[in-house]
């Protein structure tokens, strides 16, 4: 036994060893009874162990995948920028979305000119492939930085067992470690959403993008030499990374060399400056799990009726 500070009652206690008889039989003896031990005091009481001491912060983590994940995610990036990720459930986040896809695809950084021309297209994409939008927004301004997308893939012929991602970093916010970051909430966001794998693809002039992915565990498994066409008319070739999605999360300094701090999150560990476990869930939080719906109901009746403007 243990005596834990302040426990006096553990200086008065006399043990016992009680030796029950068995039938069982050991293999490496010929008697045919055993022991089993437990202590009493010495009024005939059982002694319970003393209980574990209460669980620091560092032994409370990594948290099995079981551990609730809640968005709002509340989290601050290596330049000390503090960011809100939340999943995009209304359909003026999804413009503010599809604007910065845009952009991009308008200066040829990112997207094709030809991939989503018009928002009804990207949102038909999202639905019809069980996809799920969420952004990352500057939680000072409440500005959106950057959005990334998780969906079904459509390079796995089977059925929502592997995903298909996608970023959107706003120009006037790149190169301040948000890609990094997006791509560490896209693996694990994808892993609690039940997906074994995930499929990444960017243009194979896009060193920058390519960089990020391949810092994040991704392995480059194929080439598309059409991929998506630009401004002036040229079309150009994408690479195609993949990676296992493992059912434990893992540690996020893995992931990516950005370095963030985090709250409300829990299983993620290996983050610089990890500030804790999650807050109690309030009624705004939402959990994150293989249960999860797109969460843009009224947007997808939309879609399904041909609503949506173009």
């Amino acid at each position: 036994m243990v005596k834990r500070e302040g426990d006096d009652h553990f200086s008065s206690t006399t043990t016992t060893t009680i030796i029950t008889a068995s039938s069982s039989s050991s293999s490496s003896s010929s008697s045919s009874s055993s022991t089993t031990t437990s202590t009493i005091d010495s009024n005939g009481s059982p002694l319970l162990p003393p209980p574990p001491p209460p669980p620091s912060t560092s032994s409370l983590l990594p948290l099995p995948l079981a551990a609730a994940m809640y968005l709002p995610l509340h989290a601050a990036l290596q330049d000390g920028k503090r960011v809100i990720v939340n999943r995009v459930t209304d359909h003026r986040d999804v413009t503010e979305v599809y604007v910065m896809i845009h952009s991009s695809a308008e200066n040829g950084d990112g997207y094709g000119v030809d991939e989503f021309p018009t928002e009804k297209d990207f949102l038909k994409e999202v639905h019809n492939s069980n996809g799920k939008i969420f952004h990352v927004c500057d939680r000072d301004s409440g500005e959106a930085v950057a959005a990334f997308v998780i969906l079904d893939s459509k390079y796995y012929r089977g059925q929502g067992t592997v995903a298909d991602s996608y970023t959107v970093v706003k120009r006037s916010q790149r190169r301040k470690g948000i890609g990094e970051f997006c791509m560490q909430m896209i693996v694990e966001f994808a892993r609690r959403l039940g997906y074994s794998g995930i499929y990444n693809d960017t243009f194979n002039d896009n060193i920058a993008m390519r960089k990020i992915i391949e810092q994040a565990g991704f392995q480059k498994v194929g080439f598309l030499p059409m991929s998506a066409r630009m401004p002036d008319g040229s079309v150009k070739p994408s690479v195609i990374y993949y990676r296992e999605l493992v059912e434990s999360p893992g540690p996020l300094s893995a992931l990516g060399s950005g370095s963030v701090s985090v709250s409300g999150m829990s299983g993620m560990s290996g983050m610089s400056g990890l500030s804790g476990l999650p807050a109690p869930a309030s009624h705004q939080s939402q959990i994150l799990d293989r249960s999860c719906t797109s969460g843009l109901q009224e947007v997808d009746r939309c879609v399904e009726s041909d609503t949506l403007p173009s």
